[in-house]
């Protein structure tokens, strides 16, 4: 009835996920360290880092990040792009995996390079996007992919990051700053949403306790706008 989200990830899981991890840490290496890790793969890292929200880890099969002026240079002399003028993006394919890229002079997404860096983390040799970056972003995915498999999927990692931005006060005041208030409107709806009940395979007791932290964030986040 609902997606494979296990607490722990399967053999074939963890082999794509270190395929992945290898291709970003190498796109990284060539990029002179400014690039930032957005998408599924810094929420699946920010669950990572923090065992104790006892959060599931889900896989993701590709790589999204913004980059600099300078990187896409750098890159560009290194691997063959394929422009995507539609999406403001440039896009290459690394040992197998996708990685698609955003270049601070091209791209349309909400927040550039240049936005993201001073506030990313650090995290096995990558530069990850902070959670109400990503988080915001996240809202964004959603809307332009409605309810497709990849916006559930948009919706469950949202999810996470909410619960996860329950136990970070600087987090909260820094979505505080950034979100518009359509934006909290959406975040609630994220809440309302099936993606908990997702997240922990149908158990609706524990997709409760989720929701209730997550809850607790917006109402954190929306008494400091």
């Amino acid at each position: 009835m609902f997606p494979l989200v296990n607490a722990r990830l399967s053999v074939i899981s963890k082999v794509v996920m270190a395929d992945v991890w290898k291709v970003a840490r190498a796109v990284a290496k060539l990029s002179d360290g400014e690039i930032v890790i957005i998408g599924g793969l810094a929420t699946y890292l920010h669950v990572q880092r923090r065992p104790r929200a006892a959060l599931p880890l889900e896989a993701t099969h590709d790589v999204d990040a913004t980059i600099s002026a300078v990187a896409s240079s750098s890159l560009r002399d290194r691997y063959e792009f394929t422009e995507n003028p539609r999406l403001h993006k440039v896009q290459v394919r690394v040992e197998g995996i996708d990685v698609d890229l955003y270049p601070q002079h091209i791209s349309r997404l909400r927040f550039a390079y240049v936005d993201l860096a001073p506030y990313a983390q650090r995290y096995r040799g990558l530069k990850i996007a902070a959670i109400p970056h990503i988080l915001l972003l996240k809202l964004d995915a959603i809307e332009d992919r409605g309810s497709s498999g990849k916006g559930a999927k948009d919706r469950r990692d949202a999810a996470k990051l909410l619960v996860l931005l329950r136990g970070s006060p600087q987090a909260r005041k820094l979505l505080a700053a950034l979100a518009a208030p359509s934006d909290l409107v959406d975040l609630r709806a994220v809440v309302k949403s099936p993606a908990f009940v997702e997240i922990v395979h149908g158990n609706a007791k524990a997709a409760a306790v989720l929701r209730k932290q997550a809850q607790e964030a917006i109402d954190a986040v929306t008494g400091m706008s």
